[in-house]
């Protein structure tokens, strides 16, 4: 009896020898992959923590992800199918957010971006009439120009060099451009029969469905709840089904399905597609370098002593990849989101925040089936939400001077009125370059002449000194 006790308690006192190896082996391996972690990540340099960066990087998913549902609705217009659509923005997300986070080590996510979307859908495709595989060779077009130019190093320098005022004009024209589009596909808005528009028909339950959507996410932003868009679109989604304003989703999970993507380059060699592809270009040239500085300086540690971004060129690089990847899918161009925003204010400094969301956009390709039944009424006041977040840029414009504020008008107004970023952007640039370019050649003119004169008089000093010295009783 008691040898069995014994050896019960020796098996006891066996096992307790045994665990606390493998539990430090555990903390060991934990230990060591935070270490691997900060180190290549740089985490402790950028003050930040692991479980900062990893909250961070769950906030920066469920503040983008809405692109997810509403990319699909917007590029329908161009003829793209729904669920293809929303697996090529998962996935090319996926992708561009993992090169911002393991090549370039920024806390950006990156997706289809808003106003670019629309440029595609309704500008390249419904007014100019090409085909949606002639944008996608357009939009491949534009990548490989602007990979071309991060790769060389130019890219921070033609940034550096673009008026300001026509970046914000062209952020706010934007805006304008998707809030019409926005009301017009929530209804509040229509064709006038002696007016250009005019208040719709509100008899409708989807058009106040859409209307207490657009009211309650500004709500849950007012409360800051963590990805208030999104939580927005899912209760509306609930709601809708729940009145029968919306049919029910037939399957929620199945496996990522790509469609075949084509390109039809022989646009190209056209000027409406030649000139499709500069609009898209510089827009994308535009949104990027504006957005990259100012999600930067949101956080110190992400600029370095001389107030230039950290990575930049490697973040120029990988949206550049990111266009290209996103054209390949099937998708209009890579932007880095605004949104992003809101992880660097949650503490997020380094890649690992990107990842995270990388990872979380991957597993949304498996839901694709879901995202084809949000409605409209969930969608559409998205776009009126995000165009209310452009308006900001108008206050960077000085309006007491002409020479800026004329051209970042008719920019704005141009791009609105016409329902054309293109028509703008030209228009703008062409007021600016007229009332600038001939008074800047003017001052260059001037400063030439004022130097010449001061050479000359110099030159006669120096071979007649005798003609400039000073006699006793002269003043100065």
């Amino acid at each position: 009896m008691d040898t069995s006790s014994g050896g019960l308690y020796h098996d006891i006192e066996d096992d307790r020898s045994r665990t606390p190896p493998q539990s430090f082996n555990t903390i060991s391996t934990t230990s060591s992959l935070a270490k691997r972690l900060d180190r290549y990540f740089e985490i402790t340099a950028r003050g930040s923590t692991i479980s900062t960066e990893l909250r961070a990087g769950i906030i920066l998913y469920a503040s983008m992800c809405y692109i997810i549902v509403v990319n699909p609705d917007i590029l329908s217009a161009a003829g793209l199918e729904k669920g293809h659509t929303a697996t090529a923005t998962t996935f090319s997300g996926m992708v561009c957010t993992l090169l911002f986070s393991l090549y370039a080590n920024l806390p950006f996510g990156s997706a289809p971006g808003m106003g670019l979307n629309t440029l595609f859908a309704y500008e390249l495709v419904r007014q100019n009439d090409l085909t949606p595989e002639q944008a996608l060779g357009c939009s491949l077009a534009a990548g490989l120009v602007f990979l071309f130019l991060a790769l060389t190093g130019l890219s921070s320098v033609i940034v550096n060099n673009i008026p300001l005022t026509m970046k914000k004009a062209v952020v706010v024209g934007i805006g304008f451009f998707q809030t019409i589009i926005g009301l017009y596909s929530m209804g509040i808005i229509a064709h006038g029969r002696f007016t250009i528009l005019e208040m719709g028909d509100l008899s409708s339950a989807s058009q106040w469905m859409a209307i207490f959507t657009l009211v309650m996410i500004a709500l849950l932003l007012l409360l800051e709840v963590p990805g208030s868009i999104l939580v927005g679109i899912i209760v509306s989604m609930a709601l809708s089904l729940m009145l029968k304003l919306s049919p029910v989703p037939k399957e929620i999970f199945s496996l990522p399905q790509f469609g075949s993507t084509r390109f039809d380059f022989s646009i190209l060699k056209t000027q409406t597609g030649a000139l499709m592809t500069l609009f898209l270009f510089l827009v994308l040239f535009i949104d990027t370098g504006g957005v990259m500085i100012g999600l930067a300086a949101q956080g110190e540690s992400l600029l370095d002593r001389h107030g230039n971004v950290v990575n930049a060129s490697k973040g120029y690089v990988s949206l550049g990849i990111g266009v290209l990847v996103s054209s390949y899918f099937g998708t209009s161009p890579m932007v880095i989101f605004l949104e992003s925003a809101a992880a660097i204010n949650q503490g997020g400094r380094t890649g690992l925040t990107s990842l995270v969301s990388a990872a979380l956009l991957g597993l949304s390709a498996f839901f694709v089936p879901l995202i084809r039944y949000v409605p409209t009424s969930a969608t559409s006041p998205i776009l009126v939400l995000v165009g209310s977040f452009m308006m900001g840029a108008v206050m960077a414009i000085p309006w007491d001077k002409i020479n800026h504020s004329l051209p970042a008008y008719i920019t704005i107004a141009m791009i609105t009125f016409t329902c054309s970023i293109s028509h703008g952007l030209l228009a703008g640039l062409l007021f600016y370059f007229v009332l600038n370019v001939p008074f800047v050649i003017a001052r260059v003119s001037h400063q030439d002449h004022m130097t010449i004169l001061l050479w000359l008089e110099i030159s006669i000093v120096v071979h007649h000194p005798s003609r400039f010295s000073l006699q006793d009783g002269d003043g100065l």
